[in-house]
């Protein structure tokens, strides 16, 4: 396709972008993303691939911490 980056990057966030763009008979729905939107969307999808746990820890975002934390009233007397 013209004017996409020839890499899984560039590929993924042309698809976020303009999903139909890559085929008139395709019914991808067309959202009215940001720029920082895309950018978010398609840095979780790569995230998601086998590549994504074998990059540097320091090109890797850190998960968020979980806290064990319960509402009141739901834990054992």
């Amino acid at each position: 396709m013209e004017g996409v980056e020839r890499s899984l990057p560039g590929y993924v966030s042309a698809k976020v972008r303009n999903p139909r763009s890559f085929g008139p008979s395709l019914k991808m729905p067309q959202f009215k993303l940001t720029p920082q939107q895309v950018d978010a969307i398609t840095t979780a999808l790569l995230a998601l691939t086998d590549r994504a746990q074998t990059q540097p820890p320091a090109m890797r975002i850190a998960s968020a911490s979980r806290q064990n934390m319960s509402p009141p009233g739901t834990r054992g007397s």
